[in-house]
C-alpha cells in the first residue's frame, strides 16, 4: 500500500490523502523520464511537485501535420514518489477540428513506442484501434493497466490521454 495525496484548492489549501493498493507498474525515474527521448519528448529531470509527489514532463511538442499552422500538441509525463515512477501519461491536445484523425494517428505512433519501452510488449490491436476511434477504455497489459480517457472537452478542442499505471 502507498498513499496518494491531492491538493484541493478552495478558500484554504486542503490536502486529501488516501491509501491505494500498491501499483504493479514501477520504474526507475531516470529510465521512465527518458522512454520517449528518441521521439523528442524527453521528460527532463524528475523533481518534487508536492508533498511526496514527483514528476518529470516534456514540453508540449507541436505536431506538424502538414497543411499550415500547427494546431495540436503532445506531452509526456511520468509521476510517482521520490524513488519510483508509478504512472506514465501521454497527452494529446487537440486544439481545432482540423486534422484530428492525423493527430490521433501520430499519437498511436508514440503510444506504440511508449508501450514497447515501458512494458516490453507491442501495443495490442484493441487499444490501438481505440486511439484511432477516439474511444475510452482500459486494458491489462503485462502487469500494468493501460487506460485511454478523454478530458477537458471544450468546443473544438479536448485532451486525450494514454495512461500506464
Amino acid at each position: 500500500m502507498h498513499t496518494v495525496c491531492f491538493r484541493l484548492v478552495t478558500f484554504t489549501l486542503l490536502w486529501l490523502c488516501f491509501p491505494v493498493a500498491h501499483a504493479d507498474f514501477e520504474r526507475d525515474p531516470p529510465e521512465a523520464c527518458a522512454f520517449l527521448a528518441e521521439a523528442r519528448l524527453d521528460a527532463g529531470g524528475y523533481r518534487r511537485i508536492g508533498e511526496g509527489l514527483y514528476q518529470c514532463r516534456s514540453r508540449r511538442r507541436n505536431l506538424p501535420l502538414g497543411g499550415g499552422r500547427t494546431q495540436h500538441m503532445l506531452r509526456y509525463l511520468a509521476h510517482g514518489d521520490e524513488q519510483i515512477v508509478r504512472q506514465l501519461r501521454l497527452i494529446l491536445f487537440i486544439n481545432s477540428t482540423s486534422q484530428v484523425q492525423a493527430a490521433h494517428q501520430r499519437l498511436l505512433r508514440y503510444a506504440r513506442m511508449l508501450v514497447k519501452n515501458a512494458l516490453g510488449v507491442d501495443l495490442p490491436e484493441d487499444p490501438a484501434n481505440a486511439i484511432l476511434k477516439i474511444a475510452t477504455g482500459s486494458w491489462n497489459l503485462n502487469d500494468a493497466e493501460l487506460v485511454l480517457q478523454q478530458g477537458q472537452v471544450r468546443t473544438g478542442s479536448y485532451e486525450y490521454r494514454l495512461i500506464i499505471r
